[in-house]
């Protein structure tokens, strides 16, 4: 008898694909998130191909190193500024990373919401 696999989904939140340009920082040692100017000396460009409520895949040319905290803005529209996040780096590999959501503004995730509502529909 042959041998069958389950695969079951362990995400709350469903998925859905996008292309949706990104810019993270990364953080060595202190830095003030309020802090503009040293966020962007780190600064790098990122495409996330996919998106939850609750995490992200994101398309990287180098490896993040797991559990590390970046901080991820994204432009929505309508919105007129960024939607900016922390989110912590749960696996990594050549091809990207997976994040999960660890803070964001409420407004924010309103944003990312109704994002999702309207691309979906």
């Amino acid at each position: 008898m042959a041998e069958a696999y389950l695969y079951l989904e362990k995400r709350d939140n469903p998925r859905m694909s996008v292309k949706l340009p990104v810019k993270f920082f990364f953080a060595e040692g202190e830095v003030d998130p309020n802090n503009a100017v040293q966020w962007r000396r780190q600064e790098t460009t990122a495409l996330v191909l996919d998106v939850s409520l609750s995490g992200m895949f994101m398309m990287v040319n180098q490896k993040l190193q797991t559990g590390n905290i970046i901080r991820v803005d994204v432009s929505l529209s309508p919105k007129p500024e960024p939607v900016a996040f922390y989110a912590e780096v749960i696996w990594s590999n050549e091809q990207g990373a997976g994040l999960r959501f660890v803070e964001m503004w409420p407004e924010d995730m309103a944003a990312m919401k109704a994002y999702m509502e309207r691309t979906a529909s």
